[in-house]
């Protein structure tokens, strides 16, 4: 299954997107800065 991250600091854009995403099979994971989309890479790599 493909994971997407959404990096966004519009919350109301990220969910939007999400939404979409998921619905199309999607698994998304949402960050709201640069700074918390590299923790969340940190952790798969």
């Amino acid at each position: 299954m493909v994971t997407l991250l959404v990096v966004e600091d519009e919350p109301a854009i990220a969910e939007s997107l999400a939404y979409s995403l998921k619905r199309e099979g999607y698994t998304v994971q949402l960050a709201g800065s640069l700074a918390e989309a590299g923790n969340k890479l940190d952790g798969v790599a």
